[in-house]
């Protein structure tokens, strides 16, 4: 099959950019990669100018397949913008198709799914969250020997 070029730009401690590496390196997909963090202060700068031609808020990962630029960690996004299928996305057509007519959606697909509240403990996250018991599990119970 031929791929498109693709490029990853990354860093060595982004644990995304990692795992878009290896997703990459497990299907064959030719690729380079450019780890900012690992370049000079000249050559940094120059890949960093690079960046923001393609994405403006120069974060990572960015991937650039042939003139499209995914910017974060999407997968699919990727894998559809490559031209490839594994079983996973076959999985992926069949949760969607079920669930999103209950209203349930992958990945904030729908803008609608982003208005609709979240629950946590029968409170909405917003109020859930605030309670340090939920979100840290501070004042929990401590049990020494």
């Amino acid at each position: 099959m031929n791929f498109p070029n693709v490029t990853l730009y990354s860093l060595t401690t982004c644990i995304y950019c990692a795992a878009i590496k290896k997703m990459l390196a497990d299907l064959n997909i030719p690729h380079r990669f450019k780890d900012a963090d690992l370049l000079e202060t000249t050559e940094r700068q120059e890949l960093l100018e690079e960046l923001r031609t393609i994405n403006p808020k120069c974060s990572f990962p960015t991937t650039r397949i042939g003139e499209k630029t995914v910017i974060g960690f999407k997968v699919q996004e990727i894998k559809e913008a490559i031209g490839i299928r594994t079983e996973v996305d076959e999985l992926h057509d069949q949760l969607k198709k079920v669930n999103e007519p209950e209203g349930y959606y992958f990945n904030n697909d729908k803008a609608a799914d982003q208005q609709r509240p979240l629950w946590l403990y029968g409170l909405p996250l917003q109020a859930a969250s605030r309670r340090s018991s939920f979100r840290r599990g501070h004042n929990l119970p401590l049990h020494l020997p």
